[in-house]
C-alpha cells in the first residue's frame, strides 16, 4: 500500500506532530497509528491518515502490530479490503491460541467474516494446552459464535482436568460472568479455596470473589487466611494495597502496611514499600525516604535494576534513575545482566546510546548460543540495529551443537528477520543432529509453524514413525498434534 503523491508539508500537521512525544510510544508502529487516528479526528485528513498508516504498516514486526493496525484502519478509514491484508499478515505471525483467538474476534466483530473467524478459532483450538486457553475458548463460542454446545464442551473439558487454585478459580469466573451461575461458581470458588496453598493464592482469590460476587464477607475470610501465610514483607505490602484497593478497608491496609515495614530486610522489601506509599497512599516525600532505605540495602545488578525502574515510574525522578542503572551495571557479571539492564534502560529511560554501550558489554561475556541468540533478539527490537543483530545470530548459529540448538534458532531467525531461506539451513542442520523420535516429532512441528511446509513436516514426521518403538503420552499427544496441522486446511 503505497502512495508518494501525498507530502505531509501542512504547518497544522508540522504542529501536531511536533506535539506528540515519540519517546512515549512503544515503537514506530503505535506512533504512527497514533498520529493517523488523531489526524483524522482533529484535523478531519483522511489522505494524510492513509499516509500514516501506510507508515504504520512499514514498521509492523509482530502479530499485535498488525492486528492492531487493521482493526484501526477499518474503524476510521473504512477500507475493509486494506483491513482483510494487514489481518492476513497477522494471521501469518500468529503463534499461540490466544493470538488465533483475539484475531479471530477482530475478523468477527469488525470484518463481519464469520467463515473467517471459525477458520482462525479452529486453529486457537488446535494450540490450546492451559485451563485459562479452554475457557477463553468457551468464552468465545458461547458469547460471539453463540455455539452453546462447543463452549460447554471446552468447560467440561477444564471441570475435568482443574487441579489448582487458579484452574478453580478462573472456572468460577468464567461461571459467573459468562454462564451466569452463581450458585456453580460458588461451589467451584470453594474448591479453589481448598486447594490455595500460599499468601497469593488468598489474595487473588478474595479479589476474584469481590469483583464477580461483591461477596465481601467472604473475601475478607479469604485476605485473613492469607495473613496466615504470609512469608516475606512483600506479602504484607501486597496484601495491605489489596484490601485497601479491592475491600476498600483502610484501617486494615494500614496495619497490614505496619507489619510489612517492621518485617523489611532487604532492598525489594523497601522498594514494595515505597510503591505502595506513592500509588495507594499519594505520599511520595515518604515513599522517597523508602527508596533511599532500597538503596541502601541494594546488593546485586537485580535489586538496583529494578528500584531504577520503579523510582521513575512513581516519582519521575530520571536522574536518580540513571544513577541506579549506572551502580546496576557496575555489579553486572553475565551476558544475561548486561542485557537486561540495556533493556530496561530503554524501556524506562530511552537512552538508546547508554543501552548500546551496556549491548557491547553484554556481547563481550557472551559465552552459549543462547546468549547470542537472546542478545540479537534484543537488539533487533530495541536498538533496530539489524545488522547488528544478524551478526550475532551467525555467532549463534557457530555455537549450536544439538537438534534443539539448531531449531531454535531458526524459529528465532524466522521470527525476527522473516529470512525463510536461512531458516531452512539451520533446520537441515538441526535434522542432521537428530537422534530420535521426539527430535523429529519437534521439528516437524516447528517447520509447520514457522514455515508453513507440509511437505517437509510429513517428511519429518515420516521419520519420526520410522524410529517409534514405545511412544510414551507426551510424544503420543505431539504426534497428534502434528498429524491434526497436517490435515487441517489453511
Amino acid at each position: 500500500m503505497k502512495n508518494n503523491n501525498n507530502k505531509l508539508d501542512t504547518s497544522e500537521l508540522k504542529r501536531f506532530i511536533d506535539a506528540s512525544d515519540r519517546k512515549s510510544f512503544k515503537n514506530s508502529n503505535e506512533y504512527y497509528r497514533f498520529l493517523a487516528i488523531n489526524i483524522m479526528a482533529k484535523l478531519r485528513g483522511k489522505e494524510l491518515t492513509r499516509d500514516m498508516y501506510m507508515k504504520a504498516e512499514e514498521e509492523a514486526k509482530d502479530f499485535w502490530d498488525y492486528l492492531d493496525l487493521a482493526d484501526s484502519v477499518k474503524t476510521i478509514l473504512n477500507d475493509s479490503e486494506w483491513s482483510k491484508i494487514l489481518y492476513r499478515e497477522a494471521e501469518e505471525e500468529a503463534e499461540d491460541c490466544w493470538s488465533y483467538l483475539n484475531l479471530a474476534g477482530s475478523v468477527i466483530t469488525i470484518l463481519n467474516d464469520n467463515g473467517w473467524s471459525r477458520i482462525l478459532y479452529k486453529k486457537a483450538e488446535n494450540k490450546a494446552e492451559t485451563c485459562w486457553e479452554y475457557l477463553k475458548l468457551a468464552e468465545f463460542a458461547i458469547t460471539t459464535l453463540q455455539d452453546n454446545e462447543k463452549g460447554r464442551t471446552f468447560y467440561k473439558k477444564v471441570e475435568e482436568e482443574a487441579k489448582s487454585c487458579w484452574d478453580y478459580q478462573i472456572l468460577a469466573e468464567f461461571l459467573i460472568t459468562t454462564l451466569r451461575d452463581n450458585e456453580k461458581g460458588k461451589i467451584h470458588y470453594k474448591k479453589a479455596e481448598e486447594k490455595a496453598e500460599d499468601c497469593k493464592d488468598y489474595r487473588w482469590l478474595a479479589s476474584s470473589v469481590i469483583r464477580t460476587l461483591q461477596d465481601r464477607k467472604w473475601a475478607k475470610s479469604l485476605y485473613k487466611k492469607g495473613v496466615e501465610k504470609v512469608s516475606s514483607s512483600a506479602d504484607y505490602t501486597h496484601l495491605a494495597s489489596s484490601v485497601k484497593t479491592i475491600l476498600q478497608d483502610n484501617e486494615w491496609s494500614r496495619i497490614l502496611y505496619k507489619k510489612a515495614k517492621k518485617k523489611a530486610k532487604s532492598s525489594c522489601d523497601y522498594k514494595c514499600l515505597a510503591d505502595f506509599v506513592i500509588t495507594k497512599l499519594q505520599d511520595n516525600e515518604r515513599g522517597m525516604i523508602l527508596f533511599k532505605k532500597a538503596e541502601e540495602k541494594a546488593k546485586d545488578c537485580w535489586d538496583y535494576q529494578k528500584l531504577a525502574k520503579s523510582i521513575k515510574e512513581t516519582l519521575k525522578d530520571k536522574e536518580w534513575a540513571k544513577s541506579l542503572y549506572e551502580k546496576a551495571e557496575e555489579k553486572a557479571e553475565s551476558c544475561s545482566d548486561y542485557r537486561w539492564i540495556a533493556e530496561s534502560v530503554i524501556e524506562t529511560l530511552k537512552d538508546k546510546k547508554m543501552a548500546k554501550i551496556l549491548f557491547t558489554k553484554a556481547k563481550k561475556k557472551a559465552k552459549y548460543w543462547w546468549d547470542y541468540q537472546e542478545l540479537a533478539k534484543s537488539i533487533k527490537e530495541t536498538l533496530k540495529d539489524k545488522e547488528w543483530a544478524k551478526s550475532l545470530y551467525e555467532k549463534a548459529e557457530e555455537k549450536a551443537e544439538s537438534c534443539n540448538d539448531y531449531m531454535w534458532i531458526a524459529e528465532s531467525v524466522i521470527d525476527k528477520f522473516q529470512d525463510n531461506e536461512w531458516g531452512r539451513i539451520l533446520y537441515k542442520k538441526a535434522t542432521e543432529k537428530s537422534n530420535d523420535i521426539d527430535d523429529y516429532l519437534r521439528l516437524a512441528d516447528s517447520v509447520i509453524c514457522k514455515l508453513h511446509d507440509k511437505v517437509l513436516a510429513t517428511t519429518l514426521y515420516n521419520k519420526a514413525q520410522e524410529k517409534a518403538e514405545d511412544q510414551n503420552e507426551e510424544v503420543k499427544r505431539l504426534a497428534d498434534g502434528i498429524r491434526m496441522k497436517l490435515n487441517d486446511d489453511k
